[in-house]
């Protein structure tokens, strides 16, 4: 099964200004991500599909591949063109995917072995597209699978059919993303106090 690791990194932050590039315990949030998708057994393609130079050289660094985002797609604010032109270019032939993983580059805490599981996720749903989502501290991690996301991507079609919700509980010292100040100083709390069970990076 062909599936492509997706990370949309935009500059622009309302609530946090630069948090996809903020250092972690020494690590640049989007870097973190990248590791965290390199430490799954299926190897996956990443790409980071992106409309800043230093997200870019940041990603290339890391072995993943950047994509430079259009303004005309980051204007659009519409995850499935992000999607669809992610799919388009990348890989340099043309590539028959299956399906993707959206991985946020906020989320300097992930726990081992959380991309493995969503892979096993979506593939057990019968879905194409799986994001994971962290609502809140306490309120665990949940992952959203949608069935036929990449057939209405690839044919200009709006509706996405079959949202299929899976939920992985966890604990909150866990995964964090960061979305406010405070989950800024949580995350920095965690890693400096080695209280967190996450991915080595």
């Amino acid at each position: 099964m062909n599936i492509l690791a997706i990370i949309p990194c935009r500059r622009d932050s309302r609530r946090v200004a630069g948090k996809n590039l903020m250092f972690f315990g020494g690590v640049p949030s989007l870097v973190r991500t990248i590791h965290h998708l390199q430490e799954s057994r299926r190897r996956l393609p990443i790409v980071v599909l992106t409309d800043e130079t230093q997200a870019a050289w940041l990603a290339d660094s890391a072995g993943a591949r950047s994509i430079r985002e259009l303004k005309s797609i980051a204007e659009q604010n519409d995850l499935y063109e992000v999607i669809r032109y992610a799919l388009l270019l990348a890989h340099p032939t043309p590539i028959q995917w299956d399906a993707t993983i959206l991985a946020y580059p906020n989320v300097p805490i992930r726990p081992p072995g959380y991309f493995d599981r969503l892979i096993d996720a979506l593939e057990d749903s019968g879905a194409d597209t799986a994001r994971g989502v962290v609502p809140g501290r306490n309120w665990g991690i949940g992952s959203i699978f949608r069935q036929s996301a990449l057939e209405a991507i690839l044919r200009d079609r709006r509706a996405v059919q079959g949202i299929v919700n899976h939920t992985f509980p966890l604990q909150p010292e866990e995964a964090v993303e960061i979305d406010t100040m405070e989950d800024v100083s949580w995350a920095h709390h965690l890693l400096s106090s080695e209280a967190v069970t996450a991915s080595s990076v």
